[in-house]
Parts: structure tokens; C-alpha cells; sequence
């Protein structure tokens, strides 16, 4: 600009005062000047404007750079009529550049802090969790029920009835019997398919031990402890009620009872373990998380202790370490298209679960703001 340009002037009145001279020749310019008049009323929002981007300003050298004066320099190049537009864009520029950051010092990047993905839990073990739970559940159990419509449903395989058992967290209705035995077959038809003695056994594994080539000794014994045999024990072999002997549907009723209610944790009824061992099983074959979360969410719930809450409670852990990995391995990632590769994938794999959720919410922030925000832990 020249010494005396009435531009330079305007620029100069906002931070010192001119001296007589200069104020008078702008003041005559600006009477005969309406574009001049229009740019010293625009000025000071350009300067404004500029000023806080070039306070601001550090990246890539930029802070070195007179952003006030590349704003106003080329009003000297440009036609009268088109200089208040140049003005406009000017400030429009310059607003542009401070509210998207590129000129001005990295604003501060509000973290991320998952709602449900726990980034401490441990790494995931090499084996799927849900191959490890359906190893567990024995074919049997979807299936089995103890009541039918013949009576008790009596298992003659003793391993299956433990395994039935172990999983489920039953008790085993272990009845002892012969099958040429009248007094036997006479409980079997009898006592043992009595309506109040029923209700009493829907919450067993019911075992019908066959003894054979039983020698005398051994059937003298058998018969001085009750015959036929009727005890309740655990999945180990652990006695828990032993109500040996041929006995009438009322004094059996009572004895189940009395058995059954040693334990005061339930539990899960029959149809609801089928429920959620399906959902398992269309879950894993869909690759679902959701589905065996739900799943899993609910066996490990119940509070009679049994291998397959075990199990699921497990899976659970899982599950959620495997979140807290694909989560890691987003955070890990230097490239904003890799990490988005992740986290798409991931709110696929997880959908319709809590982790999604948090998948999802991290996605978006990538999407807007074209980085990953920083990672933090959420508290308990």
C-alpha cells in the first residue's frame, strides 16, 4: 500500500491516532469514496475477526502470517463495485477459519468415555467362549423334561443323569429298583404316577437304577437298608435324603417335599432354559452377540448354582472382553479409515447390545469431527 492510502489510513486510525494531515485526507476520501466510507464501516469486524485468528493461530507457521493485512491488501486490485463484497467474504472467511480450528490452535477434543464397554477387561482367551458353552450342554437337555405323559421320565444312563444334573443344578431322583420285582413294578405304576407325588418331582433328574446279578449277600443288604430304593443326591453322588421302601403316593408326596426343600434357590424352570438355550443356539449360528448376550445375561442369572450358569457367567466375561478389544484396537489405530473399518464392524457384530451402542457413539464422533477422539476408561 502507499504511505497516504486512504485503506491504509482506515487501518491505521483503529490503533493510533493519524496526525492532522493524515485525518484530513481521509476524511475528504471518505466523502467521495462511498466503497471507502462502506469498507471503514466493515473494518473493525474485519479486524476483530482476524484478530482473534491471528491471537490464535499456530499451526503450520501460520501465527507468522499478517492475516489482517491479507485481508485487506487485495482491496487495492479490486474494482470499487466489487470491494464490499470483498469485505463480506473476507470476514465470512476469516469467521470460517476460527469456528473450524485450521487456523487457530487445536481447540480442546472432548473425550469419549464408554457407558458399557469396560476398556480394563481382559483380553479375550483364544477360545470362543460359545464353543466352550455348547460343549457343556449335554443333546439331552432341550428336550428332557422329568414329568410326561406316561409319569416320571426315568433315565437309565446314570452319566447322563449327572451331566442333566451338573447343568441344569437338579437334584437326582434315584430310584432303586428290579424288574422282576413286584413290590417295584407295583411303586412304578402306583405311587410313583400319583398326582400329589408328580407335582412334587418336576424339579428333579429322575434315575432308574436296574440292579442285576445281584448276588444273595448283596440283596439281603439291599433289603435290610428299605427296598426299593428311593434317595435324593446331588450331581456328585452327594446323598441328600435317602426314603428307602414301598411306600404309599401320600408318605412319598411329603418325603419329595421334604427333600426338594433342603435348597431354597430355584432353579430355572424347564421351559425357560429351552428358551434360552435356543436363543443361544440360533445366536452363535447368526452370529449374533445380542442374542448370546441375552442368553447368557439370563442362565447366569439363576440362583441355584449349576455348570451351566458357570458356564454363561464365563461367557459373559467373554463377551465383554472381546467389546473391550475391538474398542482397543479402534483406539489403537493411527489411520481414521482404519479405525472406522473397525467400528463398523464391530456395531455389526454387537448389534442390538448395550456395546453397540457405544460402537455406534464413537463412530459418529469420527464421522463428524474426521479424527478419533481420545479414549477414556469409564468409572464404576
Amino acid at each position: 500500500m502507499d504511505q497516504h492510502s486512504p485503506y491504509d489510513l482506515v487501518r491505521k486510525r483503529e490503533t493510533e491516532d493519524l496526525t492532522a494531515v493524515e485525518a484530513a485526507v481521509l476524511e475528504d476520501a471518505l466523502t467521495k469514496d462511498a466503497d471507502l466510507a462502506a469498507f471503514a464501516r466493515a473494518f473493525p469486524s474485519v479486524r476483530r475477526i482476524t484478530g482473534v485468528v491471528d491471537a490464535d493461530a499456530e499451526i503450520g507457521g501460520l501465527h507468522d502470517l499478517d492475516l489482517e493485512a491479507l485481508a485487506l491488501e487485495p482491496m487495492r486490485s479490486v474494482p470499487h463495485a466489487a470491494r464490499r463484497w470483498w469485505i463480506a467474504a473476507a470476514a465470512l472467511l476469516a469467521g470460517v477459519l476460527v469456528a473450524r480450528g485450521l487456523l487457530g490452535a487445536d481447540a480442546p477434543v472432548a473425550v469419549f468415555t464408554p457407558r458399557y464397554i469396560d476398556m480394563a477387561a481382559e483380553a479375550a482367551p483364544a477360545a470362543s467362549a460359545v464353543d466352550v458353552f455348547a460343549d457343556a450342554v449335554p443333546a439331552v437337555l432341550i428336550p428332557y423334561r422329568p414329568i410326561g405323559e406316561g409319569g416320571i421320565t426315568w433315565l437309565r444312563d446314570e452319566s447322563q443323569a449327572r451331566a442333566l444334573a451338573r447343568v441344569s443344578g437338579r437334584p437326582i431322583l434315584r430310584f432303586g429298583s428290579m424288574a422282576t420285582c413286584p413290590l417295584c413294578v407295583q411303586m412304578e405304576r402306583g405311587p410313583l404316577r400319583a398326582a400329589d407325588v408328580l407335582a412334587q418331582a418336576g424339579d428333579v433328574i429322575a434315575l432308574n437304577q436296574r440292579y442285576t446279578h445281584v448276588t444273595m449277600q448283596e440283596m439281603t443288604e439291599l433289603f435290610r437298608e428299605g427296598w426299593p430304593r428311593l434317595q435324593l443326591e446331588t450331581a456328585d453322588g452327594k446323598v441328600l435324603r435317602t426314603f428307602h421302601g414301598a411306600r404309599g403316593a401320600a408318605p412319598l408326596a411329603r418325603e419329595l417335599a421334604l427333600a426338594t426343600a433342603s435348597s431354597t434357590a430355584r432353579p430355572m424352570a424347564w421351559d425357560e432354559l429351552e428358551t434360552q438355550l435356543t436363543r443361544h443356539t440360533l445366536g452363535n449360528a447368526a452370529g449374533r452377540a445380542d442374542e448370546l448376550g441375552r442368553a447368557w445375561s439370563a442362565l447366569a442369572s439363576v440362583e441355584a448354582p449349576s455348570q451351566l450358569a458357570q458356564h454363561a457367567a464365563t461367557a459373559r466375561r467373554w463377551i465383554a472382553a472381546q467389546a473391550a478389544q475391538a474398542l482397543r484396537a479402534a483406539r489403537d489405530t493411527r489411520d481414521a479409515g482404519a479405525a472406522r473399518d473397525v467400528l463398523t464392524r464391530a456395531v455389526g457384530r454387537f448389534a442390538d447390545s448395550p456395546f453397540a451402542d457405544d460402537f455406534a457413539d464413537l463412530l459418529a464422533r469420527l464421522d463428524a469431527e474426521g479424527r478419533l477422539p481420545p479414549i477414556q476408561e469409564r468409572s464404576e
